[in-house]
């Protein structure tokens, strides 16, 4: 059984669907980091911004809000926010 890019086992098909996910979510990073390098240019967020560290966190955010999701939780608990 081949490995996927971190060593896990998976069946070939499962490992070309795991790569295409992975190319599919480092796409989404590379253009919301994109985004946030012109907000940082016209002015939408400060000079010292990150747009690398921010995309990073946001992606995160969302990952784990798509994987909550699946699991079950509510599109209202997944929009709550926190008090």
């Amino acid at each position: 059984m081949p490995d996927d890019q971190r060593g896990h086992q998976c069946h070939p098909q499962d490992a070309e669907v795991a790569t295409y996910l992975r190319d599919l979510r480092n796409e989404n990073l590379a253009t919301l980091e994109a985004r946030l390098r012109t907000a940082r240019q016209t002015g939408e967020l400060p000079a010292s911004a990150d747009p690398r560290s921010l995309a990073a966190y946001i992606a995160a955010v969302i990952q784990g809000m798509s994987q909550r999701a699946r699991d079950g939780a509510t599109a209202a608990e997944l929009t709550k926010p926190p008090s």
